[in-house]
């Protein structure tokens, strides 16, 4: 009897396929904004361009031009806007009609109000408008514009739009015979903006049971999907193909764990800090580095040109560490296939099985990189690798670690490091006489 392996193993790779499947969607967000300052909600009189960014009212109609300006937008930029809809508290009972034309300033970050003459009145204006014929509006009491998508999807549509932009809204008196006065944020109902948009998702079913364990959006839209932050723990396999970004904070550095049976990162794989974004690291400069944990039972596979890049500038204020670690006694760790890992402090750690860095795979490290083979296993280096660590700021070592088990390096292995720590190591080294050592190399 034949037995076809190559078959055989197709069958397998299709199999571990379906057991994490990775499915893109879309996602519909809805969020509501609230003017944030003075400067952002005021009017002007059409005839004289006379401003006003301190009244606790505005009068909406005869004459007047009326601006809501809205700071830090989530909408990525081109995302497809379903709705939008603006709230204003309106304190007279007024029954006559207004004409009321709806048009929002062209600007890719619109800035805050000022009472120079005619700043509401010269601003870019876009090309959508929404008119508003309105009878009457409820008295103490919030009032809803038509929808104006329109105008909030071309300003996001724009080329430099970015989230967490601003955006204006004025309303511009079209010939009405009478106005109606409207509270303004100084009074504390400054008016609101509901928006409805649609952003890209992935969903990962890492059981099999067709039903998502893991939904990641790309809030932001700068092509990086983001990671739920802190813990996240699945039953069985969990395939990352698209890039994604582990999320920080203004103050504290932030701390993301994957937890399962197995992890591959793989080809079209990437995982970065978001303070590489740019769409952050150009809103927030101050932002510290963010931590990535995988924790693995059975596999823990890095691979095909897959990247994580959590490394920082030179005085380390970005720099975030990466620990991977498998739990299951004899199970493998792997970084192969042209990967590359950048980070701080970054750990391998297995238990009794072998660690495998392979064909093209660059480690750069700014502080500290720990091998740690522990209860039995051997760590093998092959084929164009490259481990590396360096910093301005004091001495960065490379350290291996065997309980009981070889060091393998074969064929053009470069580590290179302030100290490079080969003295725990209760096994044999080999080297085929191509690994190139830059450093103080301890117990050589």
């Amino acid at each position: 009897m034949k037995i076809h392996f190559g078959k055989i193993f197709l069958i397998m790779i299709m199999a571990l396929i379906l057991m994490s499947q990775v499915v893109f969607g879309e996602s519909i967000i809805t969020k509501t904004l609230a003017i944030q300052s003075q400067e952002s909600d005021g009017y002007c009189k059409l005839y004289n361009g006379a401003g006003n960014i301190t009244s606790t009212y505005a009068y909406v109609g005869d004459g007047y031009l009326v601006g809501w300006r809205f700071e830090n937008v989530p909408i990525p930029p081109g995302a497809e806007v379903i709705e939008a809809v603006l709230e204003i508290f309106c304190n007279t009972r007024n029954e006559s009609p207004i004409n009321v034309v709806y048009r929002g300033e062209a600007s890719d970050n619109s800035k805050s109000f000022s009472t120079n003459l005619y700043d509401m009145v010269y601003r870019s204006k876009t090309v959508a408008e929404v008119m508003e014929n309105s009878s009457s509006w409820r008295r103490m009491g919030w009032n809803k514009t038509p929808d104006l998508a329109t105008i909030v999807q071309e300003i996001v549509n724009r080329p430099g739009w970015l989230p967490r932009n601003a955006l204006t809204i004025f309303a511009v008196d079209e010939e009405s015979t009478d106005k109606r006065s409207v509270y303004m944020s100084e009074n504390g109902y400054g008016a609101r903006l509901t928006l409805t948009y649609i952003v890209s998702t992935i969903e990962f079913d890492t059981n099999g049971d067709g039903q998502s364990d893991i939904t990641m959006v790309d809030n932001d839209g700068d092509g990086y999907f983001e990671c739920p932050v802190g813990k996240t723990e699945y039953a069985g396999r969990l395939v990352i193909d698209k890039p994604v970004e582990i999320m920080g904070d203004q103050a504290t550095r932030v701390e993301t764990l994957f937890k399962g049976s197995e992890f591959i990162l793989t080809d079209g794989g990437e995982i970065i800090s978001d303070l590489l974004s740019p769409v952050v690291s150009g809103s927030y400069p101050n932002l510290k580095g963010n931590d990535l944990q995988i924790v693995a039972n059975n596999l823990l596979q890095i691979e095909y040109g897959a990247k994580i890049l959590l490394g920082g500038d030179s005085d380390g204020n970005w720099a975030g560490d990466v620990y991977f670690e498998v739990t299951r006694p004899g199970a493998d760790l792997f970084v192969k296939e042209n990967s590359f890992i950048s980070g701080r402090h970054i750990d391998f750690i297995s238990n009794g099985g072998p660690i495998h860095v392979r064909t093209g795979s660059s480690i750069l490290g700014y502080s500290h990189i720990n091998f740690r083979a522990e209860n039995g296993g051997d760590i093998h280096l092959n084929r164009d690798v490259s481990i590396s660590t360096s910093s301005i700021e004091g001495e960065c070592w490379l350290t291996f670690n065997i309980e009981n088990g070889d060091l393998h390096m074969n064929r053009n292995i470069e580590l290179s490091a302030d100290i490079i720590d080969l003295c725990h190591i209760n096994g044999n080294i080999w080297d085929d006489g191509t690994v190139s050592v830059v450093g103080e190399n301890l117990c050589p």
